[in-house]
């Protein structure tokens, strides 16, 4: 089932894109677009979408609760918010394009010397070098 996701997602919120804008629509028993625009979703089976994170990452004892520990840390660092007043809607705070461009550049920003790439090091691109280390830990160590 998910041979078809890329094999380099390594955060949750690259997994969820990924889910959501799945061009056969597979995941839609478990996530779905409530206003794609706007980046809204909902979780329709938060179980079941736990289990395939936990696929995805080869932590197959990933729960709802553990899962949701990640989300929680991007309210944060502002790339999710909880939509108010539904139970597991979400929005996406920043454009996907945005997050990978960031995410490429934490990853070469982790690896220079000094933690510092062409001296510029966002907030964004610390948030989600962070988030990559965050998720990096097995669920029972956060927190």
């Amino acid at each position: 089932m998910l041979n078809q996701i890329h094999s380099d997602v390594r955060l949750l919120w690259d997994f969820l894109q990924q889910l959501l804008n799945d061009s056969q629509q597979r995941y839609q028993c478990c996530i779905v677009w409530k206003d794609k625009p706007r980046g809204i979703f909902k979780i329709t089976d938060p179980h079941r979408l736990a289990a395939l994170w936990g696929k995805q990452k080869n932590h197959l004892n990933m729960n709802f609760d553990k899962m949701s520990r990640a989300l929680r840390y991007y309210y944060r660092v502002r790339i999710l918010q909880k939509e108010p007043g539904e139970r597991h809607c979400y929005r996406f705070l920043r454009h996907p394009n945005e997050l990978r461009h960031c995410k490429q550049r934490a990853l070469l920003t982790r690896d220079t010397e000094n933690g510092i790439h062409n001296g510029v090091h966002s907030d964004v691109e610390a948030a989600l070098d962070m988030s990559i280390k965050e998720e990096g830990l097995s669920p029972g160590d956060a927190e």
